[in-house]
């Protein structure tokens, strides 16, 4: 019996030191001047594919995503850029409570970066890190900064390009 009670001990053991926590997404995307449409978020676990969340008319999307891994969520609604977020949960273990974030994304027309070689959108907008020494989901801000200032100078220089094309047909 003793050997049994062992076993059982350990075997609990390892699963709350191997053990993954759970983190709940609320994805609020807006479409700038759209008043509808269909809202794809299709997730990625690493590299791959897990599955994808659709809507036509609402915009609030709920999410799950074990801990242990680096996630992606790509947004994508016919019209207007892609947008990407990175979740790195690989620090996230078993916890107490489950981590719930508010994830607030604005997708805008395509024309607004049409013909541009270098598109801000084939790169996460923002990162979450969830951080296991304070138990709390981080967003990289200085990132985020730096990716909005890249995605405003894109889309002003299409715009500038667009002025061109359109006073040279005149």
């Amino acid at each position: 019996m003793k050997p049994f009670a062992i076993t059982l001990f350990t075997l609990f053991i390892t699963s709350l030191a191997f053990g993954q926590g759970n983190l709940n997404i609320t994805f609020d995307v807006a479409l700038e001047g759209v008043s509808s449409g269909k809202t794809t978020i299709n997730i990625y676990k690493g590299n791959e594919f897990l599955r994808s969340l659709s809507s036509t008319d609402g915009k609030i999307f709920n999410c799950a995503l074990q801990g242990g891994c680096l996630y992606t969520a790509e947004v994508v609604s016919n019209g207007m850029t892609t947008k990407r977020v990175s979740f790195d949960l690989y620090e996230m273990t078993v916890t107490t409570e489950l981590t719930t974030i508010h994830v607030p994304i604005g997708l805008k027309s395509e024309l607004l970066t049409a013909g541009m070689a270098d598109n801000f959108s084939d790169f996460p907008i923002t990162m979450y890190t969830f951080r296991g020494t304070s138990g709390q989901m981080e967003e990289n801000i200085p990132y985020a900064n730096s990716m909005n200032t890249l995605a405003y100078k894109t889309i002003q220089e299409a715009s500038v390009r667009f002025e061109e094309v359109t006073y040279e047909q005149e």
